[in-house]
């Protein structure tokens, strides 16, 4: 794969992005990385470091995180968010790759990239550790005002995530509700509880937060602002019972475990519904979690994941009622 890394895009950009590209360009030699952004700041952090599948490509402008990103992007032509998307589109690069403004990489995606074949409305995924390995977990920022069709979308995509980058046979889907009940939360959430019972889905009700990292289900499906919540929560009480914790404790076994529950294990998320790879990081990102999103970008592809997602959204479509 040709990975294109946003590499002005983070609270620690340039540097901890070039560090964690560098990194990921030595672990898998057969992949090309092209570190995207002010060319002469990016050879700073490199000090002269030359590797054969490490190449930079300029771009003059950054989207700032606190800047608004339709706004911005439409104001300054060449950020690096920009520059690397496009070279997706152009078929340039086979993946784009930040820990910058999620609001930015989203826009710049929906901007830029065709959607996959009916889809309107791309949902955020990422994965999160649960007591019984993993779950996907969508949608957690992409699209703030979903209908019931985009969430049977993202369930579907959801499932076959869970199916070819997860390794499970046949996920069960979960709608995250304020109670299992068939009748419970808002209007919307009733009628895709219906959407989703009504669907070849393998889908097991209503499942509640305190379930969420339980293993009850592979695959969780919510609101985007509910889903931004649950991770951004998790991170924060995880980081703080570490803390509490780390003093207390000396066996590998459980440092290990508590590896498994860092947010910069998991990656960053993957973009799904857009024709092309994007992987969005957490803007705290430093080197070894951008090199795990590489990672993680590489699972992706190598999954041929669009392929299947195309071939679910295309059977999805020639079911009645079930298109957006």
């Amino acid at each position: 794969m040709r990975i294109a890394v946003d590499a002005m895009g983070g609270d620690h950009a340039p540097v901890e992005i070039v560090k964690g590209a560098v990194a990921a360009a030595r672990e898998a030699p057969g992949h090309e990385i092209i570190l995207v952004g002010q060319e002469e700041r990016m050879r700073a952090c490199l000090d002269g470091l030359s590797l054969p599948n490490l190449r930079i490509c300029h771009a003059s402008e950054v989207l700032e995180m606190d800047d608004k990103p339709v706004e911005a992007l439409r104001k300054k032509r060449d950020t690096s968010i920009s520059r690397a998307t496009a070279m997706v589109a152009a078929g340039e690069a086979d993946a784009v790759v930040s820990a910058g403004n999620t609001g930015g990489a989203v826009a710049s995606a929906l901007l830029t990239l065709k959607p996959l074949p009916g889809i309107r409305r791309p949902g955020l995924l990422v994965r999160l550790p649960t007591a019984k390995g993993y779950a996907a977990l969508i949608d957690v920022g992409a699209n703030v005002e979903a209908k019931p069709a985009h969430l049977l979308h993202y369930a579907t995509m959801g499932y076959v995530y869970a199916r070819h980058v997860l390794g499970v046979e046949r996920p069960s889907v979960g709608l995250l509700n304020i109670g299992e009940e068939e009748g419970k939360g808002s209007r919307s959430l009733r009628e895709t509880f219906d959407l989703f019972r009504a669907s070849a889905l393998p889908f097991i009700g209503n499942i509640e937060g305190q379930e969420v990292f339980a293993g009850k289900v592979d695959v969780i499906v919510c609101e985007a602002v509910v889903g931004n919540i649950v991770i951004k929560l998790s991170e924060g009480l995880m980081e703080s019972l570490f803390r509490m914790m780390a003093p207390h404790i000396t066996s590998p076994t459980v440092l290990r475990e508590i590896q498994r529950w860092d947010y910069s294990e998991a990656g960053g998320g993957h973009l799904l519904g857009v024709d092309g790879v994007v992987t969005v990081c957490h803007g705290r990102s430093l080197a070894p979690s951008l090199t795990c999103a590489i990672r993680r970008t590489l699972e992706f592809g190598n999954a041929d994941l669009n392929r299947h997602l195309a071939e679910a959204l295309k059977a999805l479509e020639s079911i009645p009622g079930k298109g957006p």
